[in-house]
């Protein structure tokens, strides 16, 4: 045992204690809703938002299937229309593995013909991934969207969509 000076207290006890308040503070910390993170928007509120900052990228998926990108016959890169159902938006995702791409840019095109561009001029980003902000687009509201890529060296434009969905 440590002599604590004239209290006399074995430091196993003091650290008991001690222990024994950080489980109580930890049991007792009230639980968190995942849900209350989502942006309060509805219906066309949701045209430019961030997929990720407002929760609707949590259960953001494919819709339909990815879209290859190919510098000649070498694949570069991919493009694919993501979807959140809860949100009802769709939003663009361009990546690569191809430290020959220089530039990237994506585009989310809906069928009214709103479309949102990452960045603005769709063309002069550098990163291995990218996305855009999201278009609203209905279930049974007759709307739908598709995805664009595009890349540095790209000989066609423009570049490769995904069908709408």
């Amino acid at each position: 045992m440590i002599y604590l000076g004239p209290w006399r207290f074995p430091l196993v006890v003091v650290l008991g204690v001690i222990l024994f308040l950080i489980s109580v503070s930890l049991v007792m910390q009230p639980k968190v809703a995942h849900a209350a993170s989502f942006v309060s928007c509805s219906g066309n509120g949701w045209n430019g938002q961030d997929p990720h900052t407002t929760g609707c990228g949590r259960d953001g998926s494919t819709a339909g299937a990815r879209v290859d990108m190919y510098e000649g016959s070498r694949l570069v890169a991919y493009v694919e229309n993501r979807y959140s159902r809860t949100c009802g938006t769709n939003w663009a995702l361009v990546y690569t593995n191809d430290n020959s791409v220089t530039y990237m840019g994506g585009e989310i095109i809906r069928s009214d013909g709103l479309h949102l561009c990452y960045p603005r001029d769709c063309r002069t980003f550098y990163s291995n991934r990218l996305y855009t902000d999201m278009v609203y687009d209905p279930t049974g509201k007759g709307m739908t969207a598709k995805a664009c890529g595009y890349i540095s060296g790209r000989n066609s434009e423009p570049g490769a969509c995904t069908p709408y969905y």
